[in-house]
C-alpha cells in the first residue's frame, strides 16, 4: 500500500511538470482506481523508485 501511494506521488509530480489539467488528471486517476493493473503498475513505479530515483529530489553534489 506505501508503494502505491509512492507511486500516485510519483504520477501527481510528472502530471503537474508537464501542465495536465485539472479534468485529465482527475480522468488519470479514475482510470488508475478502476483499472487493476494500473493499479499494480503504479505501485511497482513507487517500488522502483526507491532505486531509480525517477524525480530526481536528491541533487549529486559536484
Amino acid at each position: 500500500m506505501a508503494y502505491l501511494f509512492q507511486g500516485l506521488a510519483i504520477i501527481s509530480f510528472y502530471l503537474k511538470k508537464y501542465g495536465f489539467s485539472r479534468f485529465k488528471r482527475i480522468l488519470l486517476y479514475s482510470l488508475i482506481w478502476i483499472q487493476t493493473y494500473m493499479i499494480i503498475i503504479v505501485a511497482l513505479v513507487g517500488l522502483f523508485d526507491i532505486w531509480a530515483d525517477f524525480r530526481k529530489l536528491k541533487r549529486v553534489e559536484d
